[in-house]
């Protein structure tokens, strides 16, 4: 008779701990679900952080557009006046022990000016002034010094080159250049003194003057 309530109380103990026990395993089931559910979350933010990384470097601009997009105006027009000033010690080139200089100034294979013939000096003064256009300031200027004969063909006492590019803009820039290729045994160099403005102007400006 009194083992009875002693056998209910132990039924009744054992249904509290499989109650327990399923208690705590809803509650770990519970918290490993959300901790499964957290990596998964972390996992997924990690891929999207991935995937936008490499968004932005495909979209990144490269080194080359870069520099293409830094470099000058392809519609950007110079105007490059310059001043023939004087030669001195040019080469001989008569039986007189002189000669007759001129110069052609050549740019971008075409004649641009052709100065007067000074007769009879190795020091000859010009001072006169010719302009070019250009979209190029790396192509260079040339200056071909030529004896004038009257009889016979005009003989080269060489050639000057001007670098545009290294001439500061719109600034009246003086400058001496030696002639190469004389011909000449006298161990002398001719040159060229000349100034030059160079200053950006626009295509609309270039085809008025034209």
């Amino acid at each position: 008779m009194d083992s009875e309530p002693e056998l209910a109380s132990h039924d009744s103990t054992e249904k509290i701990l499989l109650i327990n026990d399923s208690s705590s395993t809803a509650i770990d089931s519970n918290t490993q679900g959300q901790s499964n559910s957290s990596k998964m979350t972390l996992n997924r933010f990690k891929d999207q952080l991935t995937q936008r990384a490499r968004n932005v470097i495909t979209k990144a601009p490269s080194l080359g557009s870069l520099l293409t997009n830094s470099s000058p105006n392809a519609d950007q027009i110079y105007l490059a006046e310059i001043c023939l000033e004087r030669g001195h010690d040019l080469a001989v080139k008569d039986l007189n022990g002189t000669s007759d200089p001129y110069v052609k100034v050549i740019h971008d294979n075409e004649e641009k000016y052709t100065t007067s013939t000074i007769i009879k000096s190795l020091n000859p003064v010009w001072n006169e002034h010719c302009s070019i256009f250009t979209e190029n300031l790396k192509m260079p200027v040339y200056f071909y010094v030529f004896d004038e004969d009257r009889i016979g063909r005009d003989e080269a006492m060489g050639v000057a080159k001007l670098n545009l590019s290294r001439i500061p803009l719109d600034t009246n820039y003086s400058i001496s250049l030696d002639l190469e290729n004389e011909r000449r045994s006298d161990g002398k160099k001719g040159i060229l003194t000349i100034s030059v403005t160079i200053t950006p102007k626009t295509a609309e400006f270039r085809d008025e003057v034209n």
